[in-house]
């Protein structure tokens, strides 16, 4: 992957991106919405984590692989408008920053990072782009800046483009732990479809182009439940491999016990 050293000549020199107020594990009350951006001002960098590294779909000059910190990706967005429906929602990612109060986490923590691909975007058209992924991540996502830290090394790039859905937004489903259970996650996700497609093909897809990145334990988790559910299912065992959906994944989105898969 090209370095983002040649794509950031002639950036000017901010101060590194202030941590983007992500959803957290403390279950407190988020703090209020900061205001706009302002209109982004040229070289334009994006960061994505999520379907962007597999499915872009955006004009772009370069890329560069790299990470975010300190944050853990999770799948704690509902999704009504891509990866499910109203009636019954998906599951997507969003970022989650350390527990409020907790203890302080070291630079090096590897726990704490996500890693993703940043696309630099034509100069010309970057603000109209951006318009353009504000559509797609109008489901409760916010657009934010971060310092993203390129895998190879070296100086992290800073005002890098983002976006995140937090604890403020409707979609958010990590208030508690049922919310946060991976296995009634990938219950949800085994079932849901939206306009752009099934949820597990999404949870798959971004699995694989993580592959390449180290992984990530909460996505590889939720992928071997994914398995689980369709072993049991292929064996004829009701339900999925779990019996019933708890009440937060019906809710959610889930199938009821014994209704087969989409495969």
């Amino acid at each position: 992957m090209p370095s983002p050293c040649p794509g950031a000549t002639g950036m000017p020199t901010p101060t590194p991106a202030p941590a983007a107020a992500a959803g957290t594990d403390s279950g407190a009350d988020a703090a209020p919405l900061p205001p706009p951006l302002p209109p982004p001002t040229p070289p334009v960098w994006l960061f994505g984590y999520g379907s962007l590294i597999w499915r872009p779909a955006i004009a772009h000059t370069a890329t560069f692989d790299g990470y975010i910190a300190p944050f853990r990706r999770a799948f704690y967005q509902a999704s009504t408008d891509h990866r499910g429906t109203p009636d019954a929602p998906g599951r997507v990612v969003t970022i989650i920053s350390p527990p409020a109060g907790g203890p302080p986490v070291r630079d090096d923590d590897p726990t704490w990072r996500v890693y993703g691909r940043a696309f630099r975007l034509p100069d010309a058209s970057a603000a109209a782009i951006l318009s353009d992924v504000d559509v797609r991540e109008q489901g409760g996502y916010r657009r934010t800046t971060v310092a993203v830290h390129p895998v190879g090394g070296g100086p992290p790039l800073t005002d890098v483009v983002c976006y995140v859905g937090e604890e403020a937004n409707p979609m958010w489903r990590g208030r508690d732990a049922a919310e946060r259970d991976e296995a009634a996650i990938a219950t949800i996700i085994d079932t849901a479809v939206g306009p752009s497609g099934a949820n597990d093909e999404y949870l798959e897809r971004l699995h694989d182009a993580l592959d390449g990145l180290g992984g990530d334990p909460h996505v590889a988790s939720l992928v071997a439940h994914l398995h689980r559910r369709r072993a049991a299912r292929a064996a004829g065992l009701e339900g999925g491999g779990g019996g019933a959906p708890s009440p937060v994944a019906v809710a959610n989105g889930a199938a009821p016990p014994g209704k087969q898969h989409r495969h």
